[in-house]
């Protein structure tokens, strides 16, 4: 089971003495919840800056895709062709196609958040032409276990991280400030709303692709470790909204319990996210 961190160029700057295994980055303008993205030719700077490091590099176009963006996304994969990556990470099934028209090869890394459920969603991605499968936000352990256990394609999870429950392709947070007759926020900036059904406040933000909002603990995996690495190729730590002490830390938390040591982290503030828990508005509103 590798380690993958979704980072910006800052933090990989740290990685590289980490314990992780690879990182991913966003790729300009088609992805979204990156700390950063960066278009196809500081890229080629970044994939040379951390050619020396070991690491496997995941480029991110995680956008869902409209229409009217088909020729700039089929730009921006040509723009890519030939780079020194391991795989591309895509949201939008029109992706496989397109990179296959401009004849983009790098493995193609399915990243839907929510979809990917079941071993025979996996069997026919894969007969689409995907090679690695990120299993839905919400999975249960023993529901990746099942999946790794009735297929034999390479297995991605998002086991660490604020992880998103709502998008918008419209900036509601600028719509709201422009109703109250206020300046609009900073894109990027982290703000938070309180949801009567929910404990806790969820974080809120705006980029160029909508509104975001997270849960509102951050999730951790330690306790599936032991199990995931039998049934997972991947463990993706999520950097958004976290700081880079944090994420660090937690790098070396999972290369720890991977080797079957002990964690020295503190979590209290974080949850097993659905791990062990299926998704549902529970009792007291918390889900």
């Amino acid at each position: 089971m590798d380690i993958i961190v979704a980072a910006d160029a800052p933090l990989v700057e740290s990685l590289k003495t980490s314990s992780a295994d690879g990182v991913i980055f966003g790729v300009a303008p088609f992805a979204q919840r990156f700390r950063e993205n960066y278009k196809p030719s500081r890229l080629r700077e970044l994939l040379k800056d951390v050619s020396g490091a070991g690491f496997d590099v995941w480029l991110a176009m995680n956008a869902i895709i409209h229409e009217e963006e088909l020729p700039q996304v089929k730009q921006t994969l040509e723009a890519l062709r030939g780079v020194s990556a391991s795989g591309l990470l895509f949201a939008d099934l029109a992706i496989i196609r397109l990179a296959k028209a401009v004849g983009l090869e790098l493995p193609l890394i399915y990243h839907p958040e929510t979809y990917v459920t079941s071993a025979a969603d996996v069997r026919a991605l894969a007969a689409a032409g995907v090679d690695v499968h990120v299993l839905a936000r919400e999975s249960t352990l023993e529901g990746i276990e099942r999946i790794a256990e009735e297929t034999d394609a390479k297995l991605a999870f998002v086991g660490h991280g604020h992880l998103n429950m709502f998008h918008s392709r419209r900036h509601q947070l600028s719509l709201f400030a422009e109703q109250q007759q206020q300046s609009p926020p900073a894109r990027g900036i982290v703000h938070y709303i309180r949801e009567h059904s929910r404990e806790g406040r969820c974080p809120i933000y705006e980029d160029a692709r909508g509104t975001h909002i997270f849960r509102p603990h951050p999730s951790a995996a330690f306790q599936a470790v032991e199990s995931f690495k039998n049934h997972l190729d991947f463990l993706i730590v999520d950097s958004l909204l976290l700081e880079d002490a944090a994420v660090l830390t937690a790098v070396e938390d999972y290369a720890r319990a991977r080797s079957g040591q002990t964690i020295k982290g503190d979590y209290r503030q974080y949850d097993s996210g659905f791990l062990f828990e299926q998704t549902g508005l529970k009792p007291g509103g918390r889900s």
